[in-house]
Order: C-alpha cells, then sequence, then structure tokens
C-alpha cells in the first residue's frame, strides 16, 4: 500500500520503502527522496543511496534539471494527502478508469 501524495504539481504515490525499477509499470516513472540528517525530505533524486527516506511513483516525468535533483523546501516539498492508494487503483485513475 502507498501513501498518496501531491508533489511539484501532481498526485505521486509514495513508500518509505525501497521500489524497485522492476515493481514500475511501463509509461509510470520512480525517484527517491533524500533526507537532511534533521528527518526532513531534501533533494528528489532519480537514485538515493546514502540517507534515503523513501520513493515516489509518478504519472508523469520530473525534470531533475542539469544537477540531477530538486532541492525541496516548505513550498516545494511532499504533501500527504491522508490517503492509502493500492497501485492498482493509482494506475485506473492515470488510464482515466476512475475518477480520483
Amino acid at each position: 500500500m502507498y501513501q498518496l501524495i501531491e508533489i511539484l504539481g501532481q498526485k505521486a504515490l509514495f513508500s518509505n520503502s525501497r521500489i524497485s525499477k522492476s515493481d514500475i509499470p511501463e509509461g509510470m516513472y520512480r525517484y527517491d527522496f533524500r533526507e537532511d540528517g534533521d528527518n526532513y525530505f531534501a533533494t528528489l533524486e532519480k537514485d538515493v543511496v546514502v540517507n534515503y527516506s523513501g520513493s515516489i511513483i509518478t504519472t508523469e516525468s520530473i525534470d531533475l534539471g542539469e544537477s540531477g535533483y530538486i532541492e525541496l523546501d516548505k513550498d516545494s516539498s511532499p504533501n500527504f494527502l491522508g490517503v492509502d492508494c493500492p497501485l492498482q487503483v493509482y494506475i485506473d485513475c492515470w488510464k482515466g478508469e476512475f475518477l480520483c
């Protein structure tokens, strides 16, 4: 089960466990969060090894820029919507089979 969040203008699924690239359906994207040492999200990156703090699945790619990451602050950090969401429901919403 994943948590539904909003980040950088789109809804995404969050897990505090690593999500394998093989678990991502075709056409979807996976990104990792790095924490700053005080348990806050510091950056969004393609792959995080050290100071990993969670992964997300998105339906749209996120431009990480030339640096390969996005620094997060209080305005760009994820907004947890308080909803648990199975991956299949998220996929069905993405395909337009449900109104989400």
